[in-house]
């Protein structure tokens, strides 16, 4: 290259304005708990715009696994929820795949319901740290074990009643425990006493 190719001046002319509608995937945190509660729900519910990914996929899975038929239904999802009463023990482990956020809220679901359940997933989520799901459920009353110490997934949770008082922990993710709802007895509440742990 030589100096009078670097100065040539180069004309770029603009192009048309791109014009069209694009439908964009429902977020993936309201879709796992649109789920979850439809599943905890009486009745029948069409949830619309959820996101499309393999992590709502599995929740989707597990909360079938647990007695809440739901089939794809034009645009929507409808589940047919049994009541947080009516869901039943799983025939098998109920596999999360590579969702955290399944196994963090399906982990709260099952543990204030009367039947035992297994939790597990890929690779890398039997890898992650599991002591922030397990602990502040244990401080509710759960009966939850994990793997290596009770620091890795797979987790055994027998479910039973759950108490509805702890102390939130400083920069505790409400995400982390979705148990509150799952069995302990409750006013409507769900502030960030879901996500407990010791002080």
């Amino acid at each position: 290259m030589t100096a009078e190719d670097v100065s040539r001046e180069v004309a770029i002319e603009g192009g048309v304005p791109l014009r069209g509608r694009l439908r964009v995937p429902g977020d993936k945190s309201l879709s796992h708990r649109a789920l979850i509660f439809a599943a905890m729900a009486h009745g029948r519910s069409s949830i619309t715009g959820l996101g499309t990914g393999d992590d709502v996929e599995r929740t989707r899975q597990v909360i079938e696994a647990l007695g809440a038929r739901n089939r794809q239904d034009g645009g929507a999802v409808s589940v047919d929820g049994p009541g947080l009463a009516g869901l039943t023990a799983p025939n098998d482990v109920l596999d999360c795949g590579n969702s955290g956020t399944t196994m963090r809220l399906m982990a709260g679901l099952v543990a204030g319901c009367d039947f035992e359940t297994v939790l597990t997933g890929d690779e890398s989520l039997r890898s992650r740290p599991m002591a922030r799901i397990i602990e502040p459920l244990r401080m509710l009353g759960a009966d939850v074990e994990g793997h290596e110490n009770d620091t890795r997934a797979p987790l055994r949770i027998r479910g039973r009643p759950l108490r509805d008082t702890c102390r939130p922990r400083r920069r505790q993710r409400p995400g982390h425990v979705g148990g509150r709802a799952g069995g302990a007895p409750g006013h409507g509440d769900h502030r960030d006493r879901r996500a407990c742990a010791k002080p």
